[in-house]
């Protein structure tokens, strides 16, 4: 059977989709909520949601999934608040010639929260979700354990974009533990936004607190390594999650 969702509720504020990854939608969304989240479902079981399942996965299959989630995001381009699961991400990542096959931009999108797992797959959706969405104003990253041993090429060469971060003001991590991949990201934001304001930083609950304190001395090493002496910034941690 078709799997069709048409919407049309012009009051609605909030949107949540949750689906499995194989199954194929028909989104219509006549009046876009202020608020919409894709949660991608491998399977019933708990434990398959990480990403060496997704990894495991056809690239035939991949692709065909990959092109599916671009649709989605076709058909959502006017919200302002956006949220994806790192299952999302992964299979984002893996859409042909992602940068050529562009959705409306994001115009009125004002915050972005991403589930990502530290993958070189998940870096480029991340990287493209940013690059058509031109007026952002805050990016949170809430890092998940990948089970990979091997997360591939985490290159950050991959998110260099003119302009991407022109309109960035505050920046999180959520769950965080201290890792290369997330200071990797931090450098990038830095070298790249223009008028960054906060970084906030909540570790995950599985972090010692000894280990917590000299990460966040890591972090803010990086901070006045990548700024400007004269520029006027804050940082945080341990900060309360919101959209």
């Amino acid at each position: 059977m078709a799997n069709i969702i048409k919407l049309c509720a012009p009051n609605l504020e909030d949107f949540i989709c949750s689906f499995y990854l194989t199954q194929d939608y028909s989104l219509e969304i006549y009046s876009p909520p202020s608020a919409i989240s894709f949660r991608m479902i491998f399977s019933k079981k708990e434990e398959d949601e990480n990403a060496k399942t997704y990894s495991k996965l056809p690239s035939k299959d991949m692709d065909v999934y990959a092109k599916r989630l671009v649709k989605y995001l076709g058909a959502v381009y006017p919200v302002k608040h956006l949220r994806s699961s790192p299952g999302f991400l992964e299979v984002l990542s893996r859409a042909p010639d992602l940068l050529d096959f562009l959705p409306p931009r994001f115009c009125n999108l004002q915050s972005l929260v991403l589930e990502t797992w530290p993958t070189g797959g998940c870096l480029r959706a991340i990287r493209y979700l940013l690059s058509i969405s031109p007026n952002i104003t805050r990016l949170f990253l809430e890092m998940k354990e990948s089970n990979l041993s091997d997360v591939g090429d985490y290159s950050e060469a991959g998110l260099s974009f003119p302009e991407m971060l022109s309109h960035l003001e505050y920046f999180e991590f959520i769950d965080a533990e201290g890792s290369d991949a997330e200071f990797r990201i931090l450098n990038f934001l830095l070298r790249n936004e223009k008028v960054l304001k906060k970084i906030g930083v909540t570790f995950r609950s599985s972090v010692a607190q000894r280990d917590r304190k000299r990460h966040v001395a890591r972090f803010s090493d990086k901070i006045r390594a990548g700024r400007k002496a004269s520029s006027s910034f804050q940082f945080a941690y341990n900060l309360k999650f919101t959209w």
